[in-house]
């Protein structure tokens, strides 16, 4: 009885998104774990839709309103830079919507920042060496992250400002970055994307 208990907190705290904070707030989360990021994603979903309603009808430029944006992002990790030194625990450091959201506003930025001037998509070599130093970096990040402590630190805000410059490549005409994103199987393995991620963490606790 004690066990299904825990899977019915685990399977509300799932279905409603609030994983991570429930989490946070002492459920194990166990084989669920992972959804503490598909918690925070819905939850931007939720709020976002309004929160570009009011600032297109209050402010109108688009540039500016990524600025703002932008600093919402260095806020949300100055918020969790502080958490962290103030020796707040892992999960509230990291799960914590209103500490993890700088990933979501810096794409944000980047959205509002392409939408308010194309000549961003036709910086030729810019854009494409800025690409090339994301990648590295991005390896570099994958390799050095596991062995330490940097997620308190704001390691996704570096993952972010790296995603966004491959999107600027990416979206730039003759591109050779889209034509290698066109590979059928990278096209496949982004349709199922999802899923793969939803499941791959109960499966890999197996073994």
């Amino acid at each position: 009885p004690e066990y299904w208990g825990i899977v019915g907190g685990y399977v509300a705290a799932v279905l409603f998104y609030v994983a991570n904070w429930a989490g946070i707030h002492g459920l194990p989360m166990g084989i669920f774990g992972h959804t503490w990021s598909l918690a925070i994603e819905e939850q931007f979903y939720l709020v976002w839709p309004l929160a570009v309603a009011v600032l297109v009808g209050g402010l109108r430029r688009p540039r500016l309103i990524a600025c703002l944006l932008a600093l919402a992002a260095v806020v949300s990790l100055a918020w969790r830079l502080h958490l962290a030194l103030g020796g707040a625990t892992e999960r509230r450091i990291y799960w914590a919507t209103d500490a993890h959201a700088d990933g979501l506003l810096i794409g944000a930025a980047l959205a509002f920042l392409l939408a308010g001037g194309g000549r961003l998509t036709r910086a030729g070599p810019v854009a494409s060496g800025m690409a090339l130093v994301a990648v590295v970096g991005l390896l570099g990040l994958l390799v050095a992250v596991p062995f330490n402590p940097s997620y308190a630190y704001g390691v996704s805000a570096l993952v972010a400002l790296a995603t966004s410059a491959l999107i600027l490549e990416v979206g730039r005409p003759g591109s050779r970055a889209a034509r290698l994103f066109e590979a059928r199987w990278l096209v496949w393995a982004g349709r199922i994307s999802y899923p793969l991620y939803l499941w791959h963490f109960p499966i890999f606790s197996q073994f």
